[in-house]
């Protein structure tokens, strides 16, 4: 992409507040973040069209809920609330989405699972009716939602 363009991209996850993902190549950092903040800087005198910028990030961590359970001594322990069975998560159908102008697929998946990552997750389920370019869907398309 063109720099402005990556600009425009930063800033659009620092405005939506979007969990995306820092991966720093050649070292074991890969983790979920945000956009905190994102500043450009004034053009530097001999380097015409470069970018300058500042950026931080701020890591993603899941919430994760707590149950408070007391005994009938009235001692209080937190615990965490049993995760949903296998059995339970088969019985539920994929459903269907109708793609809408200015869908993506990281919208949809944040729409649907709350998470925009799982893009892939609807893509691979909707490779026939994609393509080869997971960032090119059109508005009308009918897509596979899986469980």
């Amino acid at each position: 992409m063109e720099p402005w363009k990556w600009v425009e991209q930063i800033e659009n996850w620092r405005d939506t507040r979007l969990n995306i993902r820092l991966i720093i190549t050649g070292t074991p950092i890969s983790v979920p973040v945000f956009v905190e903040s994102f500043d450009l800087e004034p053009e530097k005198a001999g380097a015409p069209g470069d970018i300058y910028y500042s950026i931080t990030f701020v890591e993603h961590r899941p919430f994760t809920a707590k149950q408070l359970v007391t005994d009938s001594k009235g001692k209080t322990t937190t615990t965490t609330p049993k995760q949903q069975t296998q059995s339970q998560s088969s019985d539920k159908k994929p459903t269907t989405y109708t793609v809408v102008k200015g869908d993506t697929l990281s919208k949809i998946a944040k729409a649907k699972y709350g998470d925009i990552s799982k893009w892939k997750k609807i893509y691979e389920a909707n490779k026939k009716t994609i393509g080869k370019n997971p960032d090119v869907i059109t508005a009308g398309q009918k897509l596979v939602i899986p469980v």
